[in-house]
């Protein structure tokens, strides 16, 4: 803590006495080929990279296990998420089949990525087309994902199947039903899994750069990692020297999940919740009914979290507090989403999402969408926030919502 130092002390602290700091220097320090090239949030360097990737012949030596890994990764989500998938599309069959005549097309008809090849299982061969329409930070357009699956409809109509595979950051819903979600933790596992199985085969330089491009998937789209964790501890225990130095403004959102996640915590007693592991831009927390063993068995958001929290969400146009389940048993999850179709419960996706199921939706009036770009006074904020919160907590509808998760969180085993 540096609340007693003065301002020239704890900046002394901050840089001599810290080790995690220099742990940190030396892990943000460490060199990466894609952010030199500022890939991370680049969908085309992502496109590109993927396409690399799935094409046996290329360079990589994985020959055709990122494909047929990262086909698994889908299906296995979209089978569990009961989306309308014929059984012969399942990871079993795709994992037996042997895999040929693979064509890769980049931004056919503006469509980022389109698989063309051929699935044999048993003498049965199967022609597959896969869409793939891939969003890091952008939105998808009005009836864009409509309009491209009519295209590929009308183009491939000699392939056995065709599917649609929308590609995000975060698991954003596709407005077209007929589309798959995926997200990069697809790609990160299916490539941890080639990696693992062809690494005897993999040239050094391409294992370079597929080993630099799993560690920024890793540093850019997973909330959990050595580097965020480390920069976390730092912080509260420089809080002061810290904000000197970047003069409170560096990025109000992570302060301000700060600042909640603290007032939340502090008040716990009076509010009757606990809190639970939290993350820049979604504060968690738990009325107290729900910390239970069983709740907290729950890994979603890592070690340390819950089956079902409460999620205080930035990110959305208005502030909203969220009832999210993020794993659970599977017949668990099934009943749950059922009960969903009913208040005070309500879906939030046309199809049971394959991880975080927003059952109850809390909306405020108060925006901070887009904070990053202005000059906000934060304390302000935080205290709207926080009592909106504690008002909501209180209200008829969240009470009952309340009543209907803690008899689910009673059924969990």
């Amino acid at each position: 803590m540096t609340s007693s130092l003065t301002m020239p002390e704890a900046l002394s602290a901050l840089v001599m006495d810290d080790e995690d700091l220099s742990e940190l220097e030396a892990l943000v320090a460490k060199f990466n080929m894609f952010r030199v090239l500022k890939a991370g949030q680049n969908e085309l360097r992502h496109s590109n990279m993927l396409v690399w990737l799935f094409k046996p012949t290329e360079s990589h030596g994985l020959d055709e296990q990122f494909l047929r890994r990262w086909l698994m990764e889908v299906m296995h989500s979209a089978n569990q998420n009961n989306d309308a998938v014929p059984k012969s599309r399942s990871p079993v069959w795709i994992d037996a089949a042997t895999i040929s005549n693979v064509e890769v097309h980049r931004e056919w008809h503006n469509i980022d990525i389109i698989l063309e090849f051929s699935l044999s299982v048993l003498g049965k061969q199967t022609d597959w087309v896969i869409a793939i329409e891939n969003k890091v930070n952008a939105k998808q357009g009005k009836s864009q994902l409509q309009g491209y699956r009519r295209r590929i409809d009308e183009h491939f109509q000699g392939a056995d199947e065709r599917s649609f595979v929308f590609l995000t950051k975060n698991e954003e819903p596709p407005a077209d039903p007929a589309w798959l979600t995926s997200t990069y933790s697809d790609v990160l596992r299916a490539l941890e899994r080639s990696v693992a199985a062809q690494r005897d085969t993999i040239g050094r330089e391409p294992l370079f750069l597929i080993e630099q491009y799993m560690e920024l998937l890793r540093e850019e789209f997973l909330e959990d990692t050595e580097a965020v964790e480390l920069a976390r501890a730092i912080y509260k225990r420089h809080a002061a020297a810290i904000d000197f130095i970047f003069e409170c403004k560096v990025d109000p959102i992570f302060e301000l999940s700060n600042r909640l996640e603290d007032r939340l915590r502090n008040n716990e007693e009076q509010l009757g919740i606990a809190m639970s592991k939290s993350g820049k831009g979604r504060v968690r927390l738990i009325p107290k009914a729900w910390d239970t063993m069983a709740n907290a068995a729950g890994r979603a958001w890592g070690e340390n979290g819950h089956f079902v929290v409460l999620e205080l969400d930035f990110y959305p146009k208005v502030v909203e507090l969220n009832i999210v389940a993020g794993d659970g048993p599977e017949d668990w999850r099934d009943k749950l989403w059922e009960r969903c179709g009913e208040p005070p419960l309500q879906r939030s996706q046309r199809t049971i999402p394959r991880r975080f199921l927003k059952a109850y939706r809390g909306k405020s009036n108060i925006r901070v969408n887009g904070v990053a770009d202005l000059d906000l006074d934060l304390e302000s904020i935080e205290d709207e926030i926080f009592e909106w919160v504690k008002a909501h907590l209180k209200s008829h509808k969240f009470q009952e919502a309340q009543n209907v998760i803690t008899g689910f969180i009673k059924e969990l085993p």
